[in-house]
């Protein structure tokens, strides 16, 4: 009887292991691959994408705002971006939450597949269990005219945020 209940525990936390976000962050080579990616004007006010979220790893999201990388790291395009965006999360037609975030502040910073990468809003995935029907719809409320050369070239992403 004792084998069998320390048998038990070990698969137990075994499991619990395997499922962290450490663990797949480090050992699972597609963790950090987005859920979402598309292009997006940030530069003209009232545009609009809407984003299906699918459930894939029990942790945080990042929504990013990606534009080409000009080889200078420390001169990032990125940083104290203007403007604002909303973002409203949707389930069966109904807004379960609103967020407007003005004067974009970076919660994550990467150069990645020759583009600068800047998360301005991160958030937790609704469980699979709440339905195939949630997504985020980002809107432009003030235009980022910082990004306004890039107009065409923005693109977003959806991905994990989990850093290490």
């Amino acid at each position: 009887m004792r084998k069998i209940f320390i048998v038990v525990i070990v698969f137990t936390l075994g499991y619990f292991v395997v499922e962290s976000d450490i663990f797949n962050a480090i050992f699972n080579k597609d963790f950090y691959n987005p859920i979402f990616m598309s292009p997006f004007d940030v530069s003209t006010k009232g545009n609009k994408i809407e984003i299906p979220l699918r459930y894939v790893y029990r942790t945080e999201y990042g929504f990013a705002i990606c534009v080409p990388y000009e080889g200078d790291p420390l001169n990032n395009i990125l940083k104290d971006l203007d403007g604002a965006l909303s973002f409203s999360f949707v389930s069966k037609d109904h807004v379960v939450k609103k967020e407007i975030i003005k004067n974009l502040k970076l919660t994550g910073l990467f150069i990645a597949n020759g583009r600068h990468e800047g998360v301005v809003y991160t958030f937790d995935l609704p469980l699979h269990w709440w339905g195939g029907a949630s997504k985020l719809i980002v809107e432009v409320i003030s235009p980022i005219t910082k990004l306004s050369k890039y107009k065409g070239k923005v693109i977003c992403i959806v991905s994990p945020s989990y850093v290490l």
